[in-house]
Formats: C-alpha cells, structure tokens, sequence
C-alpha cells in the first residue's frame, strides 16, 4: 500500500517539477527608481522630437543630397539652359506608345476657334511647360522599365539625371509665367519686375525685391524729367477701322501647341 501511494506522490512531485521547469514567467519588474525615470525621459525626448518633426511651424526638410548636385540644381533653378542645349535632351524622351493620354492636350477646335489671342497666348506657353514636365516623365518611365528588366544601371542614372534636367527647366518656365500673369496688376514702374532678368528664389520675386522697387522708382522718377511729355492727338473715328485692321495684321495667329 505504502509503496503504490508512494509511487503516486514521487510522480506527482516529478510531474509538478516538470511542469515548473516549462513555466513561462515575466521579467522581473524594475525596482530601481533612477532607471524608470531615465526610460520616462527618453520616450518623451523621442516623443518630442516626432512632434517637431510632423507639426513644427517651419518648412520641413530631407536630408542634404550631394554638393555638387546641389549646385546644379540651384544653378538651373535661376539660370535658363539655351535651347541648343536643352532640346537634344528632351527630343531623347518620347511618349510611350502604350501610354496615349500621357501628353499636354489641345484645345478642342471649336473652343480654341473662340479665344482672345492672349488667352491664346497663354495657353501655348502652358502647353509648352507642360511638354517640358512630361519629357520629365517620360525619362522616369523608361528608368523604371529598364530596372524591372533588370537593364544597364548606367544607362539609368544617365535617364534620371535628364529628368532633374528637364524637370527644373520646366520649374523655371512656370515660375516665369506665373509672375508675368501678375504684372498687369502692378504699378506700371514696377512691371519690370516681371522680366525674367529679375532673380526668383523662395519668393517669386527673389529676396532683394525691396531694393529692386527702390531703383524702379528712381529709374521712373528720372525718365519724367529727362522725357518731355508728349501731347496725343485724337484719333479720328474714320481712322479707326483701319488702325485696327493694320494692329491684326500684326499679330501672329498662335498655334495649338
């Protein structure tokens, strides 16, 4: 009898030791009070910091990219490549043939039919900008193509390089007409402003715009006194019909780009 209970309680105790030895238990719980105010200090400096970094009032920024890139960048961002220059590159870049909306659309005939001539005008040099964004593209496509075809990486930096190319002369063109569709609401000594010789950086019309409306102003001044006013004549109303025949002789018709 002895021997049979004592059998049950020995593999009782070895089956609870084994049990015990399974156990899954949590690490012990830190009572030292200068470790937890340590941890409490770096999740709230980490936490601060991912608040500057998504909410901060200031323009926010990526990394630095290399100096020399950066250098040509900002020097395409103001200075405008010749077209003996820039064509080749983007004449490379054509729409992809599978692809046939990726391109500036027209005007529909019967609305173009319509427009002023300066809306006309308008228009043709958005067209123009818009080309010049989509040869952008167009490098990018090929640039993904040829790395899922696994194709010369070299040839790919070269795409890619031509896309920040065409890409920046695009950006220079749109910074250009947007500040020369604000020129008729300027004061008429200022409107020079909108010339593209006017430099353009955060602002549109760079950081110096203070001083340039300052010798504006004097330049104005002093054509008032070396200019004798002239007196004009009326112009007849028989006259009228014929000037204005003359002025849409002279004004090219422009083309749906």
């Amino acid at each position: 009898m002895c021997d049979k209970d004592c059998h049950i309680t020995g593999t009782k105790s070895a089956s609870k030791q084994a049990r015990g030895s399974d156990e899954i238990t949590s690490p012990p719980i830190k009572n030292d009070l200068a470790d937890i105010k340590a941890a409490m200090t770096e999740m709230m400096s980490s936490f601060k910091n991912e608040l500057l970094k998504q909410f901060a009032p200031g323009e926010q920024t990526g990394p630095a990219i290399d100096h020399d890139l950066a250098t040509i960048v900002n020097e395409l961002l103001t200075e405008k490549l010749t077209k003996e220059k820039l064509e080749p590159v983007q004449d490379k870049y054509l729409k992809p043939e599978n692809c046939e909306n990726l391109v500036a659309p027209k005007i529909n005939k019967p609305i173009w039919q319509q427009l002023k001539q300066e809306t006309k005008n308008t228009d043709s040099t958005f067209q123009k900008i818009q080309q010049l964004a989509l040869s952008s593209l167009y490098a990018v496509l090929q640039v993904c193509n040829n790395l899922s075809s696994k194709q010369n990486i070299e040839d790919s930096v070269i795409m890619l390089t031509h896309s920040i190319v065409l890409s920046l002369a695009a950006n220079r063109e749109l910074n250009l007409k947007r500040r020369d569709l604000l020129r008729s609401d300027l004061n008429k000594q200022y409107a020079a402003l909108c010339n593209p010789s006017t430099p353009v950086s955060q602002y549109l019309f760079g950081d110096d715009l203070n001083k340039e409306m300052e010798d504006l102003s004097k330049a104005s001044k002093l054509t008032k006194k070396v200019t004798p006013s002239q007196r004009m004549e009326p112009v007849r109303p028989r006259a009228i019909p014929k000037l204005l025949a003359e002025q849409s002789e002279t004004v090219p018709e422009v083309e749906n780009q």
